[in-house]
């Protein structure tokens, strides 16, 4: 079933590129190029995995990834969540946006929330840069300012904590269990990929 649909779905992407070529004069096939490209080669991984599962490290390996990204569902949407959150914190307390972040172009990124997601994402991935204040250190000394400048810091040790410390010690201990539960089922899951190759190739 897997194949056959990885077919069909090849099938329907080289009908819509050659609609695009020979139907739409409006439209420049080359605009979609890339897309149908990218695709395709999407398309040509997921073939592949389907058929390395009939040898056994493959297959082992295949059946872990599977299992790791329907175990990461409810990390991703914490972590999406977390992300959000924090995004939100950096967007309220008016924290400056890095220069290299501020020079990324592309949907999502016309307004300055996505510049502050895409800050706290990288600060949640490691790659920890201080936090950018120069337009409230720049205001005259008071409680006030101190105050605002605290709270900067505060929310930037808050993502060092929870997104790198406590989420990615769980993603760890997340994909650890499958690869236990993956191991426990080695043979089965084995046999049973032959099986479903053995009825969907004869």
């Amino acid at each position: 079933m897997g194949w056959n649909l990885v077919d069909f779905s090849q099938f329907w992407l080289y009908l819509f590129f050659y609609y695009v070529k020979f139907a739409d004069s409006h439209t420049s096939v080359d605009d979609f190029l890339p897309h149908i490209h990218c695709s395709i080669i999407v398309l040509a991984f997921i073939k592949v995995l389907f058929f390395v599962r009939i040898f056994q490290e493959y297959g082992f390996l295949v059946q872990m990834i599977i299992l790791t990204l329907g175990d990461l569902v409810p990390f991703q949407l914490g972590f999406t969540v977390s992300l959000v959150f924090f995004a939100l914190c950096f967007c309220v307390l008016g924290t400056g946006i890095e220069e290299e972040i501020e020079e990324v172009t592309g949907p999502g990124f016309n307004g300055p929330f996505g510049f502050w997601l895409l800050q706290v994402y990288r600060i949640s991935l490691g790659e920890i840069g201080v936090p950018q204040y120069d337009d409230i250190a720049a205001e005259e000394e008071s409680w006030s300012r101190d105050t605002h400048i605290a709270l900067i810091w505060l929310t930037w040790l808050c993502i060092t904590y929870v997104n790198i410390i406590i989420l990615l010690n769980f993603l760890i201990a997340v994909i650890s269990s499958t690869y236990e539960r993956v191991t426990a089922t080695r043979d089965i899951t084995e046999y049973q990929h032959k099986a479903d190759l053995n009825e969907e190739c004869y």
